[in-house]
């Protein structure tokens, strides 16, 4: 074997080792433009709700709340598609109660959240709730069809790593004699 086609073997090698390594890479970016994000347990606390009148057994209806992430980092949630905005029925919990939205509590699409003077928000003693949701990062494609093609890059790239590394094979087995055809 010449030194010639041993470098090219080498070379050949090294390329289709960075290439599956860049698989990962592009998974993970693919991903985030694709993929909504989940936010589980954020914690809320709705003490400052407690209406200080009725020995704080009531909830004061003019006292709103805003998700930690609306406030910290508005814009970098896409709220333009109706898939993407917060007001789609989080899970918000305290203790074991799940309080229903439209009934105990509302959510808009920026993350402010008004709550309900309601049985079930008034018979929970419990202050420190919880609020699971999803939202859509600002690089979030909303048409369906360009994230089915984003899908698909991944795998046209595994293909063409793997056309790329049988060529280069092919031609040293072919000068090699390996192969006579």
């Amino acid at each position: 074997m010449e030194n010639k086609t041993l470098g090219i073997l080498l070379a050949g090698f090294i390329a289709l080792i960075v290439g599956v390594s860049l698989i990962a890479v592009v998974a993970t970016e693919e991903q985030k433009v694709t993929t909504p994000a989940y936010v589980q347990d954020e914690a809320l606390d709705i003490s400052s709700a407690r209406d200080a009148e009725q020995n704080y057994l009531t909830i004061n209806e003019s006292v709103g709340f805003v998700l930690d992430k609306a406030t910290t980092n508005i814009n970098a949630w896409k709220l333009d598609s109706p898939e993407c905005g917060l007001d789609q029925a989080p899970i918000f919990t305290n203790g074991s109660r799940v309080f229903v939205e439209g009934i105990d509590y509302t959510i808009n699409a920026t993350g402010n959240i008004g709550l309900k003077d309601t049985y079930e928000m008034n018979t929970s003693v419990i202050n420190a709730t919880t609020i699971s949701y999803t939202y859509c990062g600002e690089d979030y494609l909303t048409e369906g069809w360009t994230r089915s093609i984003l899908d698909i890059v991944i795998g046209f790239f595994g293909i063409a790593l793997m056309l790329v590394s049988v060529g280069i094979f092919w031609q040293v087995a072919k000068e090699e004699g390996i192969l006579n055809i």
